[in-house]
């Protein structure tokens, strides 16, 4: 079920949520970057540039396989 939507950045392509569940981290494919949203706030907390196609990953850093 869709509680809110949330404006990150061009062509979303993977998110994870935190252990505690605070955060979810979007990557954005076009804009090479990760979006990190407060999930209570619903809001954009930070933006942070990874370099080219930021790759799927878990909260905890993990490759996902």
């Amino acid at each position: 079920r869709i509680v809110a939507n949330v404006a990150v950045g061009r062509a979303p392509h993977d998110v994870d949520v935190t252990p505690d569940g605070r955060l979810a981290l979007v990557a954005n494919s076009n804009d090479d970057t990760v979006s990190v949203v407060d999930v209570a706030a619903r809001a954009v907390v930070a933006t942070i540039p990874v370099g080219s196609a930021p790759p799927a990953k878990d909260a905890s850093g993990a490759p996902r396989r």
